[in-house]
């Protein structure tokens, strides 16, 4: 094995038990600009644009990278889709969680979600708040819980 394809966890199963992951099982990402539009495991994406982030040297450098760093995070995990939506709260706890783990402030999320998911809406929907118009890009980003909201997705309708 190369020095760049060691195997990885990945946490996300849906069961809770890590699994390893060899590289040629690992879903990449197309990193357009950041990287030149070099193909990158979407963990190693997310750290280069952490390091980006804690090299900025003013703030204004620093709120770029951070909002690439979220756009790049929200791509990999959700995408557009009039039909569905997603729990508001769980999709800020994940983003802290990731943030927190990188080292970087969170405070560029919600612009971010705005630039990438122009048409999303947040609605209440039964007791909770939600990004209606947003969905989740992979099925293993849907843990046991969310599969009830997916089924309700179905029944809602974003107004014309």
């Amino acid at each position: 094995m190369s020095p760049g394809n060691h195997p990885q966890l990945n946490h996300d199963s849906m069961l809770g038990v890590p699994q390893i992951m060899t590289p040629d099982r690992q879903e990449e990402t197309h990193v357009v600009g950041a990287f030149g539009g070099i193909t990158l495991s979407p963990d190693h994406a997310l750290e280069k644009l952490a390091a980006n982030v804690r090299a900025a040297t003013t703030t204004s450098e620093c709120e770029q990278a951070e909002r690439i760093f979220a756009k790049a995070w929200l791509t990999a995990r959700y995408t557009p889709d009039p039909e569905r939506h997603v729990l508001f709260r769980e999709l800020h706890i994940s983003y802290r969680r990731v943030c927190r783990q990188y080292g970087i402030d969170t405070a560029n999320l919600a612009k971010a979600i705005r630039l990438c998911f122009p048409t999303a809406k947040m609605r209440w929907l039964g007791n909770r708040y939600h990004y209606c118009g947003i969905g989740h890009a992979r099925s293993q980003d849907i843990g046991t819980r969310n599969i009830v909201h997916s089924a309700h997705t179905r029944l809602y309708r974003p107004p014309a």
